[in-house]
């Protein structure tokens, strides 16, 4: 598109943590031990020169556990809201609400 494109998107974080620490600010304050609930919340807007306007929001609410310093458990559900004019591969986003959960696992050596 030649540079014909705008964008924007933000997104916020808040974590709780009843029994767990956090590491520093500087470093985003990871979790380092216990367990926190966290939700995401997440907009974008995107606007090529030539197409309407691409749209998301999405909110993801999650508990993590910090089991211990090498090994972390997390389960995350979300919610995410496409635009009429999301036109991703074979148009699948296009005014779609899609609602997934995921669970994982985290090792560090």
């Amino acid at each position: 598109l030649d540079g014909h494109l705008s964008a924007e998107s933000a997104s916020v974080v808040f974590g709780f943590t009843p029994n767990g620490k956090y590491g520093p600010a500087i470093a985003a304050a990871p979790l380092l031990s216990g367990v926190e609930i966290v939700t995401r919340l997440q907009a974008a807007h995107v606007k090529p020169v030539d197409q309407g306007a691409a749209r998301l929001k999405m909110i993801e609410v999650g508990v993590h556990w910090q089991v211990t310093p090498q090994v972390r458990l997390q389960a995350d559900i979300a919610v995410e809201k496409f635009g009429a004019n999301d036109n991703t591969f074979r148009n699948e986003n296009k005014d779609a609400t899609r609602v997934f959960a995921q669970t994982w696992a985290l090792f560090r050596l």
